[in-house]
């Protein structure tokens, strides 16, 4: 008898679920598999042969992450478009994106939706100035003036004892202007950022938790400019490749500029050691990134662009590092973070902190809390005190 209301079919439209499926990235044969059917019977009820019991739609629903009750839509709801760029891996052509890329892509614009309704609420303003800049601005000047408005001292810098702190007091900054942070799984081959301005929500960067700190903390950076030019990106190929390039260039030397400001390049003695000179070891290296926190790349091209390093002492460089981009690796995982600090690493300490006070004013149900957060009730109080800790959680 429990198993009765199970396993009666229902009616669903063919194209809604071959839309779910294909919108989530995943073949025919992954769906059978991981829902423990043919792979024929899947392709049947695409065709409109047969019907899924509620069992199996339910199964489809948790695989494709849709709710039962879209796939019980009569036609494929509307979805915003894709942003026209995406940050990738360095010299290597961006993959196709793949199930966790698109659900990163679903979760940024669902919760961004969610924070456009809170903000209303509260009250909240975004005090970063989206379509402020221009590609033909100078990106050194752009960042010195932004990295003002972040709050954020090259004392400060210089005195993060470690990668994750200079990461966390950085997207504190971000998030403090009111620009919302998201940091999910997405492979990094394939998307290592984007950003996403348009709509009259708050803006937001999305990174990829896979990849390393300091490449994580570059792509925060180039998507932030993204923001200030006021175009959500993805970086694909596009036809405007002329444009795109320029847009890619001008977002690179401004996440380099912020990290690495001129003037203080030029002050640090390792790096007044390097003019002149036509080559040098990677461990020359070691002080700046270190000071800095900032990746050996994002050094050499900051070394070159302030005329510290030669044209030539930069090619030989490059020469030499390039081939190795191919032998990158994400970021070891290991063992996941609990629910608490997996909700704020994913949805950033402030926006976390701003849903559990929607919810305390009764702005958002806690049944819609549990599932913005990713998290069961019983971890908010966990997650209200870590938010309260991070950097900027509260600003």
């Amino acid at each position: 008898m429990s198993d009765a209301p199970r396993s009666f079919e229902v009616s669903v439209s063919p194209r809604v679920l071959k839309w779910a499926r294909e919108s989530a990235g995943v073949s025919v044969e992954w769906a059978a598999h991981h829902v423990g059917k043919p792979a024929q019977q899947i392709e049947a009820w695409e065709r409109g042969q047969g019907k899924p019991t509620y069992a199996a739609l339910r199964s489809l629903g948790e695989l494709y992450r849709r709710p039962l009750s879209v796939l019980l839509l009569p036609e494929p709801p509307p979805e915003p478009d894709l942003p026209t760029d995406r940050r990738s891996f360095a010299g290597i052509e961006p993959q196709p994106l793949s199930f966790d890329s698109l659900l990163a892509l679903r979760d940024a614009y669902r919760l961004r939706a969610v924070a456009g309704d809170i903000y209303d609420a509260l009250r909240l303003r975004v005090a970063v100035r989206i379509e402020s800049v221009h590609v033909t601005d100078v990106p050194e000047q752009v960042a010195g003036e932004e990295r003002g408005r972040l709050g954020v001292s090259l004392a400060d810098q210089f005195g993060w004892s470690t990668d994750g702190e200079a990461w966390s007091s950085w997207r504190g900054a971000v998030e403090g202007l009111g620009v919302l942070v998201f940091q999910f799984r997405m492979p990094v081959r394939e998307l290592r950022g984007f950003a996403l301005s348009a709509g009259g929500e708050p803006p937001a960067v999305v990174v990829s938790g896979r990849d390393r700190i300091r490449p994580r903390m570059f792509t925060l950076f180039h998507e932030y400019a993204h923001l200030l030019l006021g175009a959500g990106s993805l970086c694909l190929p596009s036809p405007t490749a002329v444009r795109r390039r320029s847009v890619e260039g001008f977002c690179n030397r401004f996440a380099g500029a912020l990290l690495v400001p001129g003037p203080a390049l030029h002050q640090e003695e390792a790096a007044n050691r390097l003019r002149g000179v036509q080559t040098f070891a990677d461990e020359a290296l070691y002080p700046l990134t270190s000071r800095f926190r900032a990746s050996r790349y994002v050094l050499l091209e900051r070394l070159r662009r302030e005329g510290v390093i030669s044209e030539e002492a930069y090619r030989n460089k490059w020469a030499r590092w390039s081939p190795k981009l191919e032998e990158w690796s994400e970021a070891e995982g290991g063992r996941g973070p609990l629910p608490p600090q997996r909700a704020l690493v994913s949805r950033g300490p402030r926006f976390a902190s701003l849903l559990l006070e929607a919810a305390d004013r009764g702005i958002v149900s806690y049944a819609d809390l549990s599932d913005y957060l990713g998290v069961r009730s019983r971890h908010f109080d966990a997650i209200a005190a870590a938010a309260s800790e991070s950097p900027r959680s509260t600003s």
